[in-house]
C-alpha cells in the first residue's frame, strides 16, 4: 500500500498531537484505524469477487470446448450399474 518509514510516522504523529491535541488523539487514532481496517476488508472482498468471476469464466470456457462428448460413456456405465443391481437382486431371491 503506502510505504512509511519510522521517521515519517513519527512526524505525522507529532503533527497530529499538535493539531488534534492529546485528549482527542487516542479516539481519532482508533477511528482512523477502524476506517483503514474496513477499507482493507472491502478491498479484499472485491479482489475475491474478481477472482471468483475470473475462475467462473475460465470454467465456462473449459466446459464449452470439451474435446469429446462424454454422454455415451456415462450411458454405458449406467447400463453396467443397472445390470449389476439386477444381478444382485436376482441372487437374493
Amino acid at each position: 500500500m503506502l510505504d512509511f518509514g519510522f521517521d515519517k510516522i513519527a512526524l505525522i504523529g507529532a503533527v497530529a498531537l499538535i493539531v488534534i491535541g492529546p485528549e482527542k488523539l487516542p479516539r481519532v487514532a482508533r477511528t482512523v484505524g477502524a476506517l483503514i481496517g474496513k477499507a482493507q476488508r472491502y478491498v479484499a472482498d472485491v479482489k475475491a469477487e474478481v477472482n471468483r468471476s475470473i475462475e467462473l469464466e475460465e470454467l465456462q470456457k473449459m466446459k464449452g470446448c470439451a474435446p469429446v462428448d462424454l454422454k455415451p460413456y456415462f450411458a454405458s456405465t449406467d447400463a453396467v450399474a443397472d445390470a449389476v443391481v439386477g444381478w444382485h437382486a436376482d441372487r437374493k431371491t
